[in-house]
C-alpha cells in the first residue's frame, strides 16, 4: 500500500500537469484571436482598397468595374439572406 506521500506527490504532480495544458491552450486560444482579429482588419482595408478600384473603374466608363460593382451587389444580397435564415 503506497503511503500518504507518494499520493500527494503524485497528486501534485497530476495538477500541476492539468495547470500546464491549461496554460498551453489558453495561450493558444488568445494567439489564434489575435489572428483573426488581424485578418478582419486585413480584409477590411482590402474591401475598401477594392470598393474604391470599382468606384473609380466604373466612374471612368469601365465595364470591369460595373460588373464587379454587380458581383459586390449580388454577394451582399447573398449574405444578406443568409443572416436572415439563421435570425
Amino acid at each position: 500500500m503506497p503511503n500518504f506521500k507518494e499520493q500527494q506527490s503524485k497528486a501534485k504532480s497530476s495538477i500541476s500537469h492539468c495547470l500546464n495544458k491549461t496554460k498551453e491552450f489558453w495561450d493558444d486560444h488568445n494567439s489564434l484571436n489575435e489572428r483573426i482579429i488581424y485578418l478582419e482588419n486585413l480584409s477590411e482595408i482590402k474591401d475598401n482598397l477594392f470598393n474604391r478600384a470599382i468606384s473609380n473603374d466604373f466612374r471612368h466608363g469601365g465595364s470591369f468595374g460595373a460588373q464587379q460593382m454587380a458581383y459586390r451587389k449580388a454577394y451582399l444580397n447573398s449574405c444578406n439572406k443568409a443572416v436572415e435564415l439563421r435570425c
